[in-house]
C-alpha cells in the first residue's frame, strides 16, 4: 500500500484578479522508502505542490492521503499536527530561527511533540552530519553548508514517514552540497523513509528511484 496518494489534485492562484492554474488534475502515488526527485523549470508549481502535500496549503480539489489519512480533509490544526508527527519539511534556505542555538532548533520537532526526553536522537544526528562540536553555536555562527546540516538534522530527528525537500542544497557550493546530500540520503536510507526531492539538478537523478517532471501544471515521467 503507497505511503502516499494523490488523487486529482489542483491548486490556482489570483494574479490580477485572474484565476492561474499552478497544477491540473495530479496523481501520484509513492511507496514506503521511496527517493522520488521532481524536476521541472522555476514557476512551474513544484514548491506549490509540497506545500500541499505538507498540508500548509490547501488545493481547489483533490485528495493527499498520507499514511492513509486524508490531509485534506483535517482542519488547519488538524494538518498542522499531522505534520509535526509524520513530516519533515527541508527548505533551501535553512529556515533556522537566530535566537536558537543548534540543538535547540533542532530539538524544536520534539518538543512541540511533547518528546523533549528524547535529547539523544538530536545528539546522534548531530554526530552524524559531523556537528556534535557545534550544538551550543547559534546559526550565525556556521557556515551554509553547516546551517543547512542543522536544518536536515531539525527535520529527521523525529523520525518522519514522509521527507520534503525543496532545493536542499540549491544555496550551497558543489562540494558541500554533495557531502550535505550523501549524509542525508544516508539517514533517509536507514530509517526507510520517503523523500520527494525538489531540484533543478539533473545530477541528483541518479540518487532517484524515479524521476517526475513537473510541466504546466502535469506530471510527467522522466525516468
Amino acid at each position: 500500500m503507497p505511503i502516499l496518494k494523490v488523487t486529482g489534485l489542483s491548486k490556482s492562484f489570483t494574479v490580477a484578479g485572474n484565476p492561474q492554474p499552478v497544477l491540473q488534475n495530479l496523481n501520484l502515488e509513492i511507496e514506503q522508502g521511496e527517493i522520488l526527485m521532481l524536476l521541472g523549470p522555476s514557476g512551474s508549481g513544484k514548491s506549490s505542490l509540497l506545500n500541499l502535500l505538507a498540508g500548509v496549503d490547501q488545493p481547489d480539489s483533490g485528495q493527499i492521503s498520507i499514511l492513509n489519512q486524508n490531509i485534506t480533509a483535517l482542519n488547519e490544526a488538524g494538518r498542522t499536527r499531522f505534520r509535526r508527527e509524520h513530516i519533515g519539511v527541508v527548505y533551501q534556505f535553512f529556515n533556522l530561527i537566530p535566537t536558537l542555538t543548534v540543538m535547540e532548533n533542532i530539538l524544536l520537532p520534539l518538543s512541540l511533540n511533547g518528546r523533549l526526553a528524547e535529547r539523544m536522537q538530536a545528539e546522534q544526528q548531530l554526530a552524524l552530519m559531523g556537528l556534535a562540536d557545534k550544538q551550543d553555536r547559534f546559526p550565525e555562527q556556521l557556515s551554509g553548508g553547516e546551517q543547512q546540516r542543522v536544518a536536515i538534522c531539525r527535520a529527521l530527528v523525529h523520525k518522519p514517514a514522509l521527507l520534503l525537500a525543496d532545493e536542499p542544497t540549491g544555496s550551497l557550493d558543489n562540494d558541500t552540497a554533495d557531502q550535505v546530500l550523501a549524509l542525508m540520503l544516508e539517514k533517509i536510507r536507514q530509517e526507510q523513509m520517503t523523500l520527494i526531492m525538489v531540484t533543478h539538478s539533473d545530477a541528483l537523478i541518479e540518487h532517484a528511484d524515479r524521476v517526475l517532471r513537473l510541466h504546466r501544471g502535469v506530471l510527467e515521467q522522466v525516468a
